[in-house]
């Protein structure tokens, strides 16, 4: 987090726990979008950040990747069945929403 005077800090752990927030809307926004955030806007945000559209793609394929492994590691390290099944859920109405931007 950057404060007034442009001096970064480390943000509280809530900011990478997992939480599907109020009515599946997170609290930070994509371009105004909560959830279900349109294909587009990655593009979007990918030129603003100098990446062009087959980088967005590797971003999203290395991080479905990641992601893919969940099971594995909640039970490496010790998540209850239960809370890593809501994740996981949570993770494949993901991958089928966003599997045609690494497809596309």
């Amino acid at each position: 987090i950057m404060d007034g005077k442009g001096e970064w800090r480390l943000s509280p752990a809530y900011d990478i726990t997992f939480n599907q927030g109020h009515n599946g809307e997170q609290s930070m926004t994509i371009d105004g979008y909560g959830k279900n955030i349109p294909e587009n806007i990655f593009y979007k945000l990918g030129v603003l950040c100098e990446l062009d559209k087959k980088e967005v793609q590797e971003i999203f394929s290395e991080t479905f990747e990641a992601l893919s492994q969940w099971a594995l590691l909640a039970t490496k390290v010790g998540i209850n069945k239960q809370n890593s099944k809501e994740i996981q859920e949570y993770f494949n109405t993901l991958f089928g929403e966003y599997r045609s931007v690494i497809n596309s």
